[in-house]
């Protein structure tokens, strides 16, 4: 079964995803697809205000024998290897070795599967090259993310009540709900 494996940077910006290997497996039927995103649904979500709530999305074509990489419209964009993949949906194939850049401080390498790479006793995990790719982005203006409205806390807070994962998850979040409504009653009461 085909497998991509992800190298998120140790100065990632969410700390989550920080020096961390993330493996995909192909799916078993012809082709699957992993949403990268803000979102509490997408398969890898990454809590950055750069990231869109839909921003990229990697799949696997069993036709092609590749993985691939599109832009959702994201606001940032993606850029594979310095160069920018042109939304929406114009696939591009990934492999070893490729740079996958979300926006500032959203940078994953594509590495060889754990299983190939040197033992951690005898160094460190290994990529496909150590050659530097000579085409980086063009020099972009810094995003200065907007601040957080109560909107916007109210709105990831409604997303995260409304998708939970399990019937567990489901009443952990209920409570959570609950507890949260009593504070309030409790504060504003006074």
């Amino acid at each position: 079964m085909p497998r991509l494996t992800l190298f998120f940077d140790p100065d990632f910006g969410d700390p989550v995803w920080a020096n961390l290997d993330y493996e995909l497996s192909a799916p078993e039927q012809e082709s699957g697809e992993w949403l990268m995103g803000r979102i509490p649904t997408a398969q890898l979500t990454i809590n950055m205000r750069t990231v869109s709530n839909k921003h990229a999305a990697i799949s696997y074509s069993y036709a092609n024998n590749a993985w691939f990489i599109s832009d959702l419209g994201s606001e940032n964009g993606t850029w594979l290897n310095g160069k920018r993949v042109q939304p929406p949906r114009k696939p591009q194939s990934i492999q070893i070795g490729d740079r996958i850049d979300l926006g500032p401080k959203a940078r994953i390498q594509v590495v060889e599967n754990a299983q190939d790479t040197v033992p951690e006793e005898l160094g460190p995990p290994t990529i496909a090259s150590t050659t530097p790719i000579t085409t980086l982005p063009p020099d972009q203006p810094a995003v200065t993310p907007a601040p957080a409205t109560n909107a916007d806390n109210i709105n990831f807070a409604l997303q995260w009540l409304a998708t939970p994962t399990t019937w567990l998850d489901g009443i952990v979040r209920f409570v959570v709900a609950a507890l949260v409504a009593l504070l309030v009653v409790l504060i504003f009461d006074n």
